[in-house]
C-alpha cells in the first residue's frame, strides 16, 4: 500500500467513525428544526422558539428559518412567535427534529407602532443606540483586563457523492445512507483543532493591548495557503460599535454605524427577556445588494440602549477572497450595573472548494475529483474582568508566552476551559490525534 492510499484510507476511517458514533454522543436534550409559514411553506427568518415557563431560555431561527436549542432536561411546552404570526404553543413529545408552522395574523401586524412620520420604531431605537455608544462601547474604558478562551476548529464539509461512492468506500455505503439520522447537521471531516487560554489587557491612552498566553493545545496540521487565510479571517475580533468593520482589507458598514440608516433598513420585530434584561429585537437588511454589508438582527436593552446580542451574516452578494459564507454572533453582559462587556463571540467562515494539497501530502487528483468545502469555527469566551491598567505595564511586549505553554496537562484544560468540550469535540481530538 503506497503512502497516498494509506492517507486516503485513514481519512475515510475518520469520517466513518464520526458518522457512526455521533448519534451516541448527545448528553443534553438538543432540538433542531425549521420554522415555516403554514400557507406558503416559506421559511420564517428570525422567529423565536423558547420555553413557555421561562421565555429567557430561547433562540431565534436564522435567515432560512432553521434553529437549534438545547436543554439540560427534556422541556415541557415550547412556544414560537414571529412578527405577523399567531403565537404557537408546542407540546414537546420527545422528537428532536421539529417543523414549526406558524399561521399569519393581521392582529399581530397591527401591534407594530408606527410613528406619525410613517417610520418604523426601530429607527428611533437605533438612534438611541448610536447616541449612547460612548457609554456602552467597551473601548470607552480607560483600561480593562480579562481571561480569554479561544477554541478553533477546521473541518472539511459538503463531502461529495463522488467521495461517498468511491470504490474504497463501497463496503461502508450503508453508513452514508443514514447520515441524516446522526446528531451532526452537516457531515464533516475534522482537520485541525486548537485551544488557547490567555490574559488580555487593554489600555485606552496611549491605546495599546497586550496578551499573555498561558496555554495552547493543538491537534492536527495543515500546509495550505488558503487554509491559513481562512484561519486569519476567523481569528479577527470584531466590534459592532465601530462604524466600519475590516475583513481582509475590505470595509463593511456596521449595522450600528453612526449613519447606519444610509446602508440598512431596520424593523422592530419582537421583544423578550435575555439574561433577565428586557430587549428589543431589530432586524436589519442592506439597502444595496452589491455593497459590503451584513444582514441579521440585533437585540437592544430597553433602558441602556446597549447591544445585548448581535447577529451579523455576510451579504451573499459580497465577494470576499473565496469566502462563501461568514457569520458572527456576539453576546454582551452588564457588569456592576454600569459596564457592558463582551461575553462570547462565535464566528463561522466557509470557504469555496479547495484545490491545493492538504495535510502535506499529494492529494491533488483526489481533491480535484471530489473537492469538499472547508469551514472554520471559532468560539471565544471572556471572563474575570478587571478594570485597572496596572497589568498592561507588567508585560514588556505586546504578546508574551508562558514557558510551558504547550505542555499543559489534561487537568489544566479541564479546570481552565470556560466551556467544557462536547462529546463530539472530544471525539474530534481523539480522531485527529490518531
Amino acid at each position: 500500500m503506497n503512502k497516498k492510499t494509506a492517507i486516503i484510507r485513514a481519512l475515510t476511517f475518520l469520517v466513518l467513525t464520526i458518522f457512526s458514533t455521533s448519534n451516541l454522543l448527545a448528553q443534553k436534550t438538543v432540538i433542531t428544526g425549521v420554522v415555516i409559514d403554514e400557507h406558503s411553506k416559506d421559511p420564517v427568518p428570525f422567529a423565536n422558539v423558547y420555553l413557555k415557563s421561562d421565555p429567557s431560555k430561547g433562540v431565534s431561527s436564522d435567515f432560512d428559518g432553521v434553529f437549534e436549542i438545547s436543554f439540560d432536561s427534556p422541556p415541557d411546552i415550547l412556544e414560537s412567535s414571529a412578527l405577523g404570526y399567531e403565537l404557537l404553543e408546542i407540546k414537546y413529545e420527545g422528537k428532536n427534529q421539529l417543523k414549526i408552522q406558524l399561521s399569519a395574523s393581521a392582529l399581530n401586524l397591527a401591534e407594530v407602532v408606527v410613528t406619525a412620520s410613517g417610520e418604523d420604531p426601530a429607527y428611533a431605537i437605533m438612534r438611541n443606540v448610536v447616541k449612547r455608544k460612548k457609554y456602552n462601547n467597551r473601548e470607552k474604558l480607560d483600561a480593562y483586563g480579562c481571561e480569554v478562551y479561544n477554541k478553533m476548529e477546521l473541518d472539511l464539509v459538503n463531502i461529495s457523492d463522488g467521495f461517498k461512492n468511491m470504490k474504497l468506500n463501497k463496503p461502508f455505503k450503508f453508513i452514508f445512507d443514514h447520515i441524516d439520522s446522526t446528531s451532526e447537521e452537516v457531515p464533516f471531516l475534522p482537520m485541525f483543532i486548537t485551544e488557547t487560554i490567555s490574559d488580555y489587557y487593554y489600555q485606552k491612552d496611549p491605546k495599546r493591548d497586550k496578551e499573555f498566553i498561558k496555554g495552547v493545545k493543538i491537534v492536527g496540521d495543515y500546509e495550505n495557503e488558503s487554509v491559513g487565510q481562512l484561519l486569519g479571517i476567523a481569528e479577527q475580533t470584531l466590534n459592532p460599535y465601530d462604524n466600519w468593520i475590516n475583513l481582509v482589507s475590505k470595509k463593511f458598514a456596521s449595522p450600528v454605524a453612526d449613519n447606519g440608516k444610509n446602508f440598512y433598513r431596520y424593523y422592530l420585530v419582537d421583544s423578550a427577556f435575555i439574561d433577565n434584561k428586557w430587549c428589543y429585537q431589530i432586524q436589519y437588511y442592506p439597502k444595496a445588494k452589491n455593497f459590503n454589508s451584513f444582514f441579521g438582527d440585533i437585540w437592544v436593552n430597553d433602558s441602556s440602549y446597549a447591544v445585548k446580542r448581535a447577529n451579523l451574516q455576510m451579504n451573499e452578494d459580497v465577494k470576499l477572497n473565496y469566502v462563501t459564507q461568514l457569520s458572527l454572533l456576539q453576546d454582551f453582559e452588564l457588569l456592576d450595573d454600569s459596564v457592558w462587556v463582551l461575553k462570547k463571540d462565535f464566528i463561522t467562515v466557509s470557504f469555496e472548494k479547495i484545490n491545493e494539497p492538504l495535510l502535506g501530502v499529494n492529494m491533488i487528483k483526489f481533491i480535484a475529483d471530489n473537492a469538499p468545502n472547508i469551514q472554520g469555527k471559532k468560539t471565544t469566551t471572556y471572563r474575570h474582568y478587571s478594570f485597572e491598567g496596572k497589568e498592561v505595564e507588567r508585560l514588556k511586549s505586546d504578546i508574551e508566552i508562558s514557558e510551558d505553554v504547550f505542555n499543559k496537562g489534561d487537568d489544566f484544560w479541564e479546570e481552565r476551559r470556560h466551556v467544557p468540550l462536547s462529546s463530539n469535540e472530544e471525539k474530534v481530538y481523539q480522531l485527529i490525534d490518531t
